[in-house]
């Protein structure tokens, strides 16, 4: 129940106003001059203050003053004389919420009794819905700049720079609606601001003006589509929680690229370091090529995610990078017995449509600063940094390609534990 304060110097009025409170469903508390109300409210922090101007001792405007010093989100409505204009303008100024003249009309009392109360939950919903996304949002940011650092702290790929690139598109584009609709919104709290300050006029008019303004009101409101904008709100806050959302999910998706909230080694499935690295990467693939995945049932093996992420990003990305078009990567994991070695392993193959690596070229791919890109777009160093990683978790990676066909990639990783 909502919590409200009323302080009149006039017995009379005081019982009359707080009667008809208590009987629209507040909880009312009454004060006999700006003193005693200001020791109720600070006691009973009422949610709204109903005071009149003119009276001995503190005046209404002064409480008002010191209502709004102690909690600024508290509403004050003031009561003024017909007389009084200047002390209700003052009062606006001071940031009340409304002014009534007296003696008070008990319709337009319940009416700005009610938009003070709208006032305040929409300026609260307003003020936590900011609050949260920019907590989110700066949340976010840091989470990426902590996975950002995990990468450059481990050995580095020549796709980083791309990863991060396409990482900064993805979320750009939840972060463009969401400011986009922030504006939408400054927009309509102008209008409504604007409807507000011809409503608050009503009191100030006889019974003809009244009438005659009232008719604006309903133009101004037809003129800015007061109805549409009500409806709009919601939708323009939900559509920003869903932004918020994408965002989160990038995130969550990088986290699961680096792994960072799980140690240097783990039990790790392929599958999930493979779908992961491909959200990272989306952004250099959607438009190159289509991605067809076969992930068979594997076992967790013994790993260092974040290293073989990056083995797998590289790959990828180098896939896209081959096709001139538009082509296709497969992607397929399965549980083999591995002859070499005589155990079970995981074996990964990434598969593409691209230009192919010439026969002459493939004894070279593995060793450092080797590439057949153009100068600037490669170091040489991905697969070479790659090769170690795999040879470290005690596995194999090979490569088979044909001219004009493409190319695939097959990497083996035992099961189990790794020897030190």
């Amino acid at each position: 129940m909502e919590r409200i304060l009323v302080i009149d110097d006039e017995p009379q009025t005081l019982k009359i106003v707080a009667n008809y409170l208590v009987a629209d469903g507040y909880d009312v508390l009454t004060a006999k001059d700006g003193k005693e109300g200001l020791d109720v409210f600070q006691k009973q922090r009422p949610t709204l203050v109903i005071t009149d101007v003119k009276m001995p001792g503190l005046s209404g405007l002064e409480v008002l003053k010191r209502v709004k010093a102690i909690d600024s989100n508290t509403e004050v409505i003031v009561f003024t004389g017909y007389t009084d204009i200047e002390m209700a303008i003052e009062a606006l100024r001071l940031d009340a919420s409304d002014f009534i003249t007296k003696p008070p009309d008990m319709e337009l009392l319940q009416l700005s009794t009610s938009r003070a109360f709208d006032k305040q939950k929409t300026r609260k919903r307003l003020l936590e819905y900011t609050e949260n996304l920019e907590g989110l949002l700066e949340k976010k940011i840091k989470e990426i700049k902590d996975s950002h650092a995990m990468l450059l702290q481990s050995e580095k790929l020549a796709s980083i720079g791309q990863l991060a690139a396409g990482v900064a598109h993805e979320i750009n584009n939840p972060i463009g609606f969401i400011s986009s609709n922030l504006n939408t919104l400054s927009g309509y709290l102008e209008d409504i601001q604007k409807l507000m300050a011809r409503y608050q006029e009503v009191h100030l008019l006889n019974d003809g003006e009244r009438t005659a303004l009232l008719e604006e009101i309903k133009s101004l409101e037809k003129e800015i589509d007061i109805e549409y904008i009500l409806d709009d709100l919601d939708q323009l806050i939900e559509e920003s929680k869903e932004g918020t959302d994408r965002a989160k999910k990038i995130v969550s998706d990088l986290k699961d690229f680096s792994r960072i909230d799980h140690g240097e080694r783990g039990f790790f499935n392929i599958n999930v370091g493979l779908e992961s690295t491909l959200n990272m990467v989306w952004n250099e693939l959607k438009y190159k090529a289509d991605v067809l995945k076969e992930y068979g049932a594997i076992p967790e093996i013994e790993c260092c995610p974040l290293e073989l992420n990056q083995v797998f990003m590289n790959i990828i990305v180098n896939a896209a990078q081959a096709i001139e078009e538009k082509g296709e990567i497969k992607i397929s994991t399965r549980l083999i017995n591995d002859d070499q070695s005589a155990r079970d392993c995981v074996e990964v193959r990434i598969s593409d449509t691209g230009c192919g690596i010439a026969e002459e070229n493939l004894p070279k791919i593995f060793d450092p600063f080797f590439t057949t890109k153009e100068i600037g777009k490669g170091t040489g160093l991905g697969l070479n940094i790659g090769f170690g990683i795999i040879e470290k978790h005690k596995g194999t990676i090979n490569v088979e390609s044909e001219v004009g066909k493409g190319t695939t990639f097959i990497i083996r990783l035992p099961c189990g534990e790794i020897e030190n």
